[in-house]
């Protein structure tokens, strides 16, 4: 093995170990409470509000609702209003200010859940009463599946509780956590004060990230070109 050949097979090993970088696109703003984005909708309990942006990119946002921070999830009604997405359940009747997303008599969520990849990293409330701190998960599958399912075991449809924004009235922060398939967006669970309307979300789509091969495995491969090349060097 020549002196070249062996440097195209380590930069050729430094590309592979490398595969766990991704690309970016371009951010996606979505304004929920506008209809510019909008390609389908339907109403009632269970329906479900699908925004899809110039890009093709498309979030549907869906509304669930649990009796306490330890009961099981079911499905509520998601609606549009000035200042954003609100919930509203069998419980609450859309009374104001219950058509909130909020956290009084019982816990309300919004389910966002993404045609890709992405980096969902700001949310702005566009209408909020008493208080509006946010508590938020980001997901790891594609499809969660949330009816019955108890908030304690979020985690087993891939959702990791990564952050609460703490803070009151109309403002737009940052989202922790990093990239996935879905966000799911409450009141804090261990409150009761909290009445907010999501109004905007922004993300950016990227690929998801490859399994980079172990250290182990590099070394291995790397010992294994050094040894062509000691092979090679004795029978000359």
């Amino acid at each position: 093995m020549t002196k070249n050949a062996l440097l195209r097979g380590c930069a050729a090993l430094s590309i592979w170990a490398g595969s766990a970088l991704v690309m970016q696109a371009a951010p996606i703003i979505f304004t929920l409470e506008s209809s510019s984005q909008i390609t389908s909708s339907t109403t009632g309990v269970g329906n479900y509000i699908q925004y899809t942006d110039a890009s093709g990119f498309v979030v549907t946002a869906t509304a669930w609702y649990a009796p306490d921070a330890a009961g099981a999830l079911t499905a509520a009604k998601l609606s549009r209003y000035s200042g954003g997405l609100g919930v509203c359940s069998e419980t609450d009747r859309c009374s104001s200010p219950n058509h909130a997303v909020d956290n009084n008599g019982g816990k309300d969520f919004v389910l966002f859940t993404f045609s890709g990849y992405a980096d969902p990293y700001k949310m702005t409330i566009g209408w909020s009463q008493t208080d509006a701190d946010v508590q938020y998960w980001v997901g790891s599958l594609s499809n969660p599946s949330l009816q019955g399912l108890l908030i304690g075991n979020l985690a087993s449809q891939g959702f990791t509780n990564f952050d609460v924004n703490e803070g009151s009235g109309n403002r737009t922060f940052d989202l922790l956590g990093g990239a996935g398939f879905s966000l799911l967006v409450s009141g804090q669970l261990d409150e009761s004060n909290d009445y907010f309307k999501i109004q905007k979300l922004k993300l950016i789509p990227t690929d998801p990230p490859q399994e980079a091969p172990e250290p182990a495995t590099i070394g291995l491969v790397g010992a294994s070109m050094l040894g062509l090349v000691w092979a090679r060097r004795k029978r000359r």
